[in-house]
């Protein structure tokens, strides 16, 4: 294999009254203990990562966590790419 990498996107749809402050973790520990690495201070690098409007970017920067207002209705939350290598099972 010469090349491999991952997109992705997190979709939502959500019809929640009022304003509420939704949070969003996460979990870089499993893909980590799953390829056998320590979680010490360890993230998942992605490239090209885009995040709806609504998203409080501060707080991603900081706690790796997406926090955010949502608005009504069904709306693309991020999308990304990862250049990782995949490991292919026959």
């Amino acid at each position: 294999m010469l090349r491999s990498e991952i997109c992705g996107q997190i979709n939502m749809r959500c019809n929640l009254s009022g304003m509420p402050n939704l949070k969003l973790g996460l979990n870089d520990k499993v893909f980590f203990e799953v390829s056998g690495r320590t979680t010490k201070n360890r993230t998942i690098e992605m490239d090209d990562l885009k995040f709806h409007q609504c998203v409080n970017i501060n707080k991603f920067g900081t706690d790796r966590v997406i926090e955010f207002i949502p608005p009504d209705g069904a709306f693309e939350l991020a999308n990304y790419r990862l250049n990782t290598q995949v490991i292919i099972i026959i």
